[in-house]
């Protein structure tokens, strides 16, 4: 498989704990949803799931065989998947839920686009620069749209964005693939922090 990231791969032993707090974690927050009926704990469930998904990925790793690049690009996906339901979660008040998911298809499409295309599809540079920059550009241009009332912060908050977007192209575009990686991840959890 060449020009494949693969994971590492933890053992079983490794694993079960991780996954273990992490399924205590969706069961604790389908728990209290269903008590409380909140949409931002709904959400956590469902990123809380997402990381879940991502670790029961790592788990089978190398151990997929000839679909290990789909589980790899499983892997990532749920991840970056899992930080922009977080990040929706907090970002609009609970009436807003019109809002929420178009933001999430605005962004969760590429992402889902470029984790298969950067680890599915080998040749596709310019797939995987174009859906790079829209995860980030989809988003700005919805913050510019939505907001009601413009200030200098959410201008630099946009210009931070379309600047993160064409950068990690540009750089994909030259030949450097891992930096976006770190981008996506650094500036997701980022903000989910």
């Amino acid at each position: 498989m060449t020009g494949v990231i693969t994971p590492p791969t933890p053992t079983v032993g490794e694993a079960v704990p991780i996954i273990t707090v992490l399924a205590v974690f969706v069961a604790m927050f389908l728990s209290v949803r269903h008590r409380a009926g909140a949409e931002r704990v709904r959400l956590w469930a469902y990123g809380w799931a997402l990381v879940f998904l991502h670790f029961m990925l790592r788990l089978l790793g190398a151990r997929a065989g000839s679909l290990v690049r789909f589980v790899v690009a499983g892997d990532y996906a749920t991840l970056e998947l899992a930080a922009l339901v977080f990040i929706a979660s907090f970002l609009f008040r609970s009436d807003d839920s019109k809002k929420r998911r178009v933001l999430v298809a605005l962004a969760g499409v590429p992402i889902v686009v470029h984790s298969l295309a950067m680890f599915g599809l080998e040749g596709a540079v310019w797939l995987r620069a174009a859906a790079f920059a829209l995860v980030f550009l989809g988003p700005a241009a919805f913050w510019w749209k939505t907001s009601e009332k413009r200030s200098w912060l959410q201008g630099v908050g946009i210009c931070t964005l379309i600047g993160i977007g064409l950068l990690g192209a540009w750089q994909l575009l030259h030949g450097d693939r891992n930096l976006r990686l770190g981008i996506m991840l650094t500036s997701a959890y980022g903000l989910c922090g």
